[in-house]
């Protein structure tokens, strides 16, 4: 654009007897910066509606509007007796629970040592067929021996039935030995059978101790949420409740009520609506000029933040978001103000 330079110059008329001053100028080009001035909205930073997850009655509450809370603040609890009641239930079944895992480990120690004692006893049954088959070789040896004196007459036959009953006793003894370990070895199968069961019970109990664990943690999660708590520091700004009410829990339609309204404020957020002739020029870092009624005499000034990157179809109007720092509160949530945002393009 132009702007006129003032210089002033006489200029004679037609009529010399009447002089005229005209003013002239020198144009020269400036750049003038695009703005444009909206009405500005203060908004918490975060603000959270706080809902019971439970339907139970309200046993305390701890906070009021205008209270300053921490992040995992209690702000109300309420009255669960029969949720309290089912953690104790389950932490009796976990104790008995317990034990019973504690007596299949005991029955698997059990196991284990008779399976002990009949792998000993199988090797004793093979030992003891090893110490039978020598006798019978040796009393066969003897018995042919004597045999061979009685039919040459060396020798009394009484000798050779003797010889004959020893090596008989030692035949039976060898196969009363291998019976043995027939008998030993199908007790091992018994004893590691019983083991693998003892085993197994030992999983089982395990497993069902979990179970109650995982109900138990359940309930304690339920339990979590007899207490509202603050998810952010900020201020209470709402509360509907007191003492005795009895809250309800829902989604959707029948949505519960909001017990509570938490904001940060010191931190705030201001809201510009940029119509559409404005908004594809406007960056982030923009400056932003900001006049309150309530601040006639003060001016705020900062930078745009963020944008929304697109038109809202009713409005026709982008939204554009600026952080201020609020540590003194001054700046309320709803405020309403004016704000002049100078736009990065020139105009």
């Amino acid at each position: 654009s132009f702007l006129p330079l003032p210089t002033t110059q006489m200029v004679v008329a037609q009529d010399k007897s009447i002089a005229v001053s005209v003013r002239a100028v020198a144009v020269t080009q400036q750049q003038v910066t695009r703005t444009t001035t909206q009405p500005a909205s203060i908004e918490p930073f975060y603000r959270a509606e706080i809902r019971s997850k439970l339907s139970e009655y309200v046993m305390e509450v701890n906070v009021d509007i205008g209270d300053i809370v921490a992040q995992g603040d209690v702000l109300a609890a309420l009255d669960v007796p029969e949720i309290h009641k089912k953690a104790d239930i389950i932490h009796a079944r976990i104790r008995r629970l317990q034990a019973e895992e504690r007596r299949a480990v005991a029955g698997v120690s059990l196991a284990v040592a008779s399976v002990r004692s009949a792998r000993a006893m199988l090797q004793q049954s093979r030992t003891q067929v090893a110490m039978d088959e020598a006798l019978v070789k040796a009393a066969t040896a003897e018995t042919d021996r004597m045999k061979d004196l009685v039919e040459r007459g060396a020798s009394e036959p009484r000798l050779l039935d003797e010889a004959t009953r020893r090596r008989d006793a030692a035949l039976a003894s060898r196969e009363s030995a291998m019976s043995a370990i027939v008998s030993a070895e199908a007790n091992v199968v018994v004893a590691e059978s019983k083991q693998a069961a003892a085993e197994a019970d030992v999983d089982v109990a395990k497993a069902e101790t979990g179970i109650a664990v995982a109900e138990l943690e359940e309930i304690q999660v339920t339990l979590s949420f007899a207490k509202l708590k603050a998810p952010f520091a900020g201020v209470i700004t709402e509360r509907t409740i007191n003492p005795g009410d009895l809250v309800s829990s829902g989604n959707g339609s029948h949505a519960a009520v909001p017990l509570f309204a938490v904001s940060q404020i010191d931190k705030v957020r201001c809201h510009l609506s940029i119509p559409e002739r404005d908004a594809a020029f406007v960056r982030r870092g923009d400056k932003i000029k900001l006049t309150f009624p309530s601040y006639t005499q003060e001016m705020i000034e900062t930078t745009v933040t963020r944008t929304s990157q697109s038109l809202d179809p009713e409005t026709r109007t982008m939204l554009v978001e600026a952080e201020i720092l609020n540590p003194d509160g001054k700046l309320l949530p709803g405020m309403f103000g004016q704000a002049t945002l100078s736009l990065e393009a020139p105009a």
